[in-house]
């Protein structure tokens, strides 16, 4: 029996005791793990670490005939301030611990958007597959923002063997697949806890709670995901030559209930008959895009695509408040962590003002033009600025060889509405209003506009 016990910082780092019980005998503990200074890795978890906030055991994954453990330590600022980190550790017979692994935010398998304080590790659990030994591990970042300050999350990781994350796949107020509402201090994840296949489908199932939701009063979240789970091992003929990882395939299979329906999917996804791109992103970052459903909601988005496009498509990025800035120029696809890692650091600040945005784009437009390809420039804005002030802008735009499509996020007026559509049409690209569910398809048919190949 393992149970965890983690600690205030001012009281101790948190441990693991490892209990044993025989039928008519007394609880005897075997070890403790976190109280040995002996061991290396121990003298390394601080004391503000919340090393123990959440344990489940992963399985036996070394073979040895003993489950190990996974271990939360939902404080932890290795990869930036209260980010969090997990312990894997390797136990014998003894519940002693054989080898320590330590699982950080932006390692091998790890690249998922993780802000500072978003307590990654507070609370585990494991799901079992009922069909294979496939298990998936729950774990919370209680105070991730998706949806609002401290809404929360939930990522759902599975092991190799070696303790590398296979893949992982994240629930949040902003994930496609999550048709709750998560909203400010929610704290969904606060605990979660497996319950076993409730539904009846083959698939055990997951609480979740979110002890800041309802008027503080408290909610608790039911999720029986499909099989998602096992088809990973089966989607693999599927993937042909995309740039998918595992945990890409979960995130897109995650709603399909038949293999006729992850051949559709997938096929809404493909690519390769399409023209390549380079699609040239003007995001705003002025104070109005810092809410949940305009520049992270985008954020999210944008990384969500990555996987889907082919390593010779391109991305550009400028953004702009007041002097615009170039993040990136012209990257391919395949510098995927590269990407993710600039979009992951974009902030809102100042005030809109797209005008020289809009000449950058253009030039970078051009001067990373491809023949026959998708030359693509997609405005993002939430309509706060003058259209008298691009007018220049758009007359070049619509006179030259590319074309721009317009991203807009809020509730508009609808003049305004009608203005971002008349933008859109004059420069020869398409007008979206980006919800949560509207915007990972408005950037796949950005991608798909231009006609097939030859």
């Amino acid at each position: 029996i393992a149970v965890a016990a983690p600690c205030p910082p001012q009281r101790g780092k948190g441990a693991i005791f490892i209990l044993s019980h025989t039928a008519g005998t007394d609880l005897e503990v075997m070890s403790v793990i976190g109280r040995s200074e002996s061991l290396p890795w121990i003298e390394e978890v601080r004391a503000n670490d919340q090393f123990a906030a959440g344990m489940c055991s992963p399985g036996d994954l070394d073979g040895n005939g003993i489950p190990d453990l996974l271990v939360g330590a939902s404080d932890d600022d290795d990869a930036g301030q209260g980010k969090g980190a997990l312990h894997l550790l390797y136990l014998s017979s003894g519940g002693e611990v054989i080898s320590h692994k330590k699982l950080t935010p932006g390692d091998a398998g790890l690249k998922m958007p993780l802000d500072p304080g978003d307590r990654f590790g507070r609370r585990l659990a494991t799901i079992r597959s009922l069909q294979d030994s496939t298990s998936w591990i729950a774990v919370s970042a209680s105070r991730d923002d998706d949806g609002g300050k401290d809404a929360g999350a939930l990522y759902m990781l599975t092991l190799h063997q070696t303790g590398e994350v296979a893949a992982w796949h994240k629930i949040s107020d902003l994930t496609y697949n999550f048709e709750g509402t998560l909203g400010y201090r929610h704290d969904f994840g606060g605990f979660i806890s497996g319950i076993g296949d409730h539904n009846k489908d083959g698939v055990n199932d997951l609480l979740v709670g979110g002890p800041g939701d309802s008027d503080k009063m408290g909610a608790a979240w039911l999720l029986m995901p499909s099989e998602w789970p096992e088809r990973l091992q089966d989607t693999a003929r599927w993937l042909g030559s995309f740039t998918l990882t595992a945990g890409d395939s979960a995130m897109i299979f995650s709603q399909a209930r038949t293999a006729e329906d992850s051949a559709s999917i997938l096929e809404s996804y493909n690519l390769e008959e399409y023209a390549l791109n380079h699609l040239v992103l003007v995001l705003d970052v002025s104070a109005s895009m810092n809410k949940p459903d305009r520049l992270p909601l985008l954020k999210k988005a944008l990384q969500d695509l990555l996987p889907y496009m082919r390593p010779e498509d391109k991305l550009s990025v400028i953004t702009y408040s007041g002097k615009p800035e170039v993040q990136l120029e012209a990257v391919p696809l395949e510098a995927r962590d590269v990407i993710t890692e600039t979009l992951q650091g974009l902030r809102s600040s100042g005030e809109t003002k797209p005008g020289k945005a809009l000449k950058l784009a253009m030039e970078l437009a051009e001067a990373h033009y491809i023949p026959g390809g998708n030359n693509r420039i997609i405005f993002c804005t939430d309509g706060g600025f003058d259209q008298e002030a691009i007018e220049r802008n758009l007359a070049e735009i619509s006179e030259s060889r590319m074309t721009m499509s317009v991203f807009y996020f809020g509730k508009l007026p609808v003049n305004r509405i009608g203005e971002m559509v008349t933008i859109a049409s004059r420069t020869g690209g398409n007008a979206a209003h980006i919800t949560r569910n509207s915007v990972r398809g408005a950037l796949l048919h950005e991608s798909k506009v231009v006609g097939r190949r030859e």
